[in-house]
């Protein structure tokens, strides 16, 4: 009687892994919406740095990017990630990102030139959410074994 479980499960593995692989390619979607969400939303709050012009005020280094323009908050992307996996493994990922250089530069800052002008000091606005997101996970794990199921 016993058996009976592991052979029914034998028989519906596939359907249960391929639910169960639906659902987590659905969770990863959500949870990299929400953190292009969470970049955006830090990139319009107020910023602390010098004015340039007369209304636009730009972001302190350390602090995200001002939203400017829009380029980097347009350009933002949360798309699948094409893996190699055998037939009984799957891998699900993700990449979040922009493919525009400069907000590679803001993330980490740019140097000088030659000429000494136009260094930008970082200005990160994607390792803030990841840290997020780690520290979220790293807490979810540490709970979990005093939590029941109800």
């Amino acid at each position: 009687m016993a058996t009976d479980g592991f052979v029914k499960l034998g028989r519906d593995f596939d359907k249960y892994m391929n639910r169960l692989s639906s659902g987590l390619r659905k969770g990863m979607k959500v949870i990299g919406d929400d953190v292009v969400d969470d970049i955006t939303e830090r990139m319009e709050q107020p910023k602390h740095g010098k004015f340039f012009g007369k209304r636009t005020r730009r972001s302190a280094p350390g602090e995200s990017p001002a939203k400017q323009e829009g380029d980097l908050v347009r350009s933002l992307f949360n798309k699948k990630v094409d893996t190699k996996s055998s037939a009984k493994a799957k891998i699900i990922a993700r990449a979040i990102g922009t493919p525009l250089k400069s907000g590679f530069e803001l993330e980490v800052g740019r140097p000088a030139p030659k000429d000494g002008f136009g260094s930008v000091a970082p200005r990160p606005w994607l390792s803030p959410q990841l840290i997020l997101l780690r520290v979220v996970q790293k807490w979810t794990k540490a709970i979990r074994p005093f939590t029941k199921r109800i």
